[in-house]
């Protein structure tokens, strides 16, 4: 496939061979599509290489522009000393260099890789024999893999049951098998392991990593308990979404309580909602100028959202962030039915504003059910005050965050989404939330 001629100084020189599955497949030599771009106008683009069809993770790749023969040779340094090959080629027509390898031999996550491979030294067969699987892999930042059992001192080693069973779950809770989750992240972990241990010591149902967050085995891997159910978004429920708004409330007040504001000063604010933004309508303008006619005067008019950091916040809460057991099989027709529910992912907790977390479950919800779904029933369970003004500031926030992912996620007609996403922000600037 011969690619198109592109201006030298097109943004998206870059970009282009992984937005294109056509000629991404043929670059990598294998039936691939791309997710999760992390784009840099001028410099680079990188990605996860999904099987096409089935979306399942395969690897990573990245498109370098002009001379970084330092990233290449770090790739290669990197991989070789896990055993792996990564493969590079060169792509004249944009002055640059392909790189691409498999999950293990992902250049940023090498730390973490090396942590677990006492338990794994092929992360790569491991998924394709089933011994593990791959929840999530965003390529240089994080893999999260769902595998057995840990042992009793919570430590990762080489009598974990992934080497021993070659399966995931050796155990059983309230008759299901027991697994673990292990997070590699590019990152060092965050005081935000250590607030969610706090909370869940204190009674919360919130999902808290497995090893000691004080004296971990690595700063750049986590395991976490499988908390076995469905989450709210694939079991939508009225009684569980009104469980999950008293559940969130208590994230919120737990800083007024004895003791709480210990596990508050363990958190900082994120940055002001204002500088989100900015950034977004930067990225946005880099890769598609020609919506700054639209964007802008329409980002000019958002109201901005009060910015209170007095409590402690989930950071990224939506249905799925909720797993409802009551929806297993085990659970159905009990007396917990409706109400026995656990919020996961608190990796991003923080000091913020609790209308955040409700603004963000919001957008969440008109692009999961284009209305307000499971709303309603969460602002009418939430036990505190809800202000309707910073309700809407909030879920325009949210909804402006979200604007780029169709881009991220290689859509094919990523420009025409977000000109959609960009139709849904003016409608609900204009018509309020749950007017």
């Amino acid at each position: 496939m011969t690619p198109p001629s592109r201006p030298m100084n097109d943004p998206l020189t870059s970009a282009y061979p992984v937005l294109d599955a056509a000629r991404l497949s043929e670059l990598v030599e294998a039936e691939v599509c791309a997710g999760g771009l992390r784009h840099k106008p001028g410099r680079s683009t990188s990605a996860s290489l999904l099987s096409r069809g089935a979306g399942r993770p395969l690897g990573w790749v990245q498109i370098l522009l002009g001379h970084q023969p330092e990233k290449v040779a770090n790739a290669r340094r990197r991989a070789s000393a896990r055993g792996r090959t990564v493969r590079v080629r060169d792509l004249p027509d944009v002055a640059g260099v392909l790189v691409h390898g498999p999950i293990d031999t992902d250049p940023r996550l090498h730390r973490g890789l090396a942590t677990i491979s006492p338990v794994l030294p092929d992360v790569g067969a491991a998924i394709a024999d089933g011994a593990v699987e791959v929840l999530r892999y965003n390529a240089l930042r994080r893999l999260v893999l769902r595998g057995g059992d840990l042992d009793t001192s919570g430590h990762l080693h080489p009598g974990h049951p992934w080497e021993v069973a070659g399966r995931p779950g050796t155990g059983l809770v309230d008759g299901v098998p027991s697994t673990e989750v292990v997070r590699v992240s590019a990152v060092r972990r965050g005081p935000g392991l250590r607030a969610a241990a706090e909370l869940a010591a204190r009674g919360l149902p919130v999902g808290a990593a497995v090893l000691d967050p004080v004296t971990p085995t690595s700063r750049h891997v986590t395991v976490w308990p499988w908390v076995h159910g469905l989450d709210l978004a694939h079991t939508p429920d009225g009684d569980a979404a009104a469980a999950a708004a008293r559940a969130l409330a208590g994230i919120h007040i737990v800083a007024d309580s004895v003791g709480g504001q210990r596990i508050q000063r363990m958190l900082t604010p994120g940055d002001p909602p204002r500088h989100r933004v900015a950034r977004i309508v930067t990225d946005a303008l880099a890769i598609a100028p020609e919506l700054s006619g639209r964007m802008l005067p329409l980002i000019e008019r958002l109201p901005e959202p009060a910015w209170d950091t007095g409590h402690i916040v989930h950071g990224d809460f939506s249905a799925d962030q909720v797993i409802r057991r009551d929806a297993t099989p085990q659970h159905r027709g009990t007396e917990a039915a409706g109400d026995d529910i656990t919020i996961i992912d608190l990796d991003r907790v923080r000091l913020g504003d609790p209308h955040e977390d409700l603004g963000c479950f919001a957008a969440a919800e008109l692009r999961r059910t284009g209305g307000w779904g499971l709303l309603p029933d969460l602002v009418a369970a939430y036990p505190r005050p809800v202000r309707r003004g910073s309700l809407h500031a909030w879920t325009l926030h949210a909804l402006v965050m979200r604007l780029l992912e169709p881009f991220r996620s290689a859509a094919p007609d990523w420009r025409g989404e977000i000109s959609e996403r960009l139709d849904e922000i003016d409608r609900v600037l204009t018509e309020g939330v749950l007017s």
